[in-house]
């Protein structure tokens, strides 16, 4: 063998040989890649569940403080609409006693007032038509003394004519 091949064997010992070392440093590094990406599924798996965790605990915390507001606002609701029913059945009787008591006046003072008003026309009515009456009888008697000195004066005429 020459010198230039051992040159060209020594330096392909040397590229086999760092060929080597970089196949070996890309196993170790696939290796270190391999572990990191499994720690990083752990990792990634262990935060998955505890964020699900939290999330399930801060749902359940919420689904109860919407059902103790909901209780509370029932609860406000019914009182209130307690309250309001009390409040409208005591203005309901308010209102009843009030319409009694106005009944009870139209009955007792209006109706009489107007039993006084309507006596008080009949008597008016009475009186004019005895006055009427009157008046009739007054042109009755003017009608007679009227014919009377009509036939007074045929009379005087007659007398007259013979004498």
């Amino acid at each position: 063998m020459t010198d230039d091949t051992k040159l060209i064997f020594e330096k392909l010992e040397d590229i086999n040989a760092k060929i080597t070392a970089v196949a070996e440093n890309q196993q170790a590094l696939e290796e270190k890649l391999t572990k990191n990406q499994q720690a990083l599924e752990e990792r990634l798996t262990k935060n998955q569940q505890a964020l699900e965790e939290r999330l399930t605990k801060n749902q359940q915390a919420l689904e109860e403080r919407l059902t103790r507001n909901q209780q509370a606002l029932e609860e406000r609701l019914t009182k209130n609409q307690k309250e309001l029913e009390e409040r409208l059945t005591k203005r309901q009787q308010v209102m009843e006693e009030k319409l009694t008591e106005l009944q009870l006046t139209v009955e007792n003072e209006i109706n009489k007032k107007i039993d006084i008003i309507a006596e008080g026309h009949l008597d008016l009515t009475r009186k004019l038509d005895d006055a009427l009456k009157v008046e009739n009888e007054k042109e009755v008697l003017l009608l007679r003394v009227t014919s009377l000195e009509n036939e007074a004066r045929r009379l005087k005429a007659k007398i007259e004519h013979i004498a």
